[in-house]
């Protein structure tokens, strides 16, 4: 079987297809394959608040609101960091997951 959506970019969503019946018993909606990994990240994190239909950077909001940033700062946060600028290191806590 060959499947054209690149699995590795795409894992977050391929999560959900296996935790599907956990996430629709702890309250998610129905969800389809074309919609942005930071909903399936939110989907993962918080199954109630991920509602398909928002933009990428709305749903990066409520994934910051979920890990207690605060609003203000998810903003700053969401914005690019200038070429030639080294990013900024971060405690991260046990259990996270990176792309």
């Amino acid at each position: 079987m060959f499947d054209a959506r690149h699995p590795i970019k795409n894992k977050y969503y391929f999560q959900c297809v296996l935790a599907q019946t956990e996430l629709f018993s702890s309250g998610a909606a129905a969800f389809s394959s074309g919609l942005p990994q930071s909903f399936y990240k939110l989907l993962l994190k918080n199954p109630r608040k991920a509602k398909a239909g928002l933009k990428a950077s709305e749903y990066k909001t409520l994934l910051d609101q979920a890990d207690g940033v605060p609003l203000a700062l998810a903003a700053v946060a969401a914005q690019p960091i200038p070429a030639g600028v080294a990013a900024p290191l971060a405690i991260v806590p046990a259990g996270i997951v990176f792309p």
